[in-house]
């Protein structure tokens, strides 16, 4: 294993270990929550009340809830990045 291989898979295992520490968890899974619906509400949510729900709006309500995931835990490995 070449160094930058060994390197990836050693920041991989750093950053699940952060990530899915329980605290961290439940933190990033209530901002997808809370941030996810107003989203999908805000976007779709004649559709989402009314419907038809088709493949289109299905897909747009998980990206409507993964991003804020994403993008919480992106911050969170930045906070943690320096230590």
């Amino acid at each position: 294993m070449n160094p930058s291989t060994r390197d990836l898979s050693v920041s991989i295992a750093s950053a699940s270990r952060i990530i899915f520490t329980l605290s961290h968890l439940r933190r990033t899974l209530l901002i997808m929550a809370i941030v996810g619906l107003l989203l999908s509400f805000i976007n779709d949510g004649e559709q989402i009340l009314c419907g038809p729900w088709d493949g289109v709006l299905i897909g747009k309500v998980i990206m409507n809830f993964f991003t804020p995931f994403a993008v919480a835990n992106l911050g969170l490995l930045a906070r943690h990045s320096g230590n």
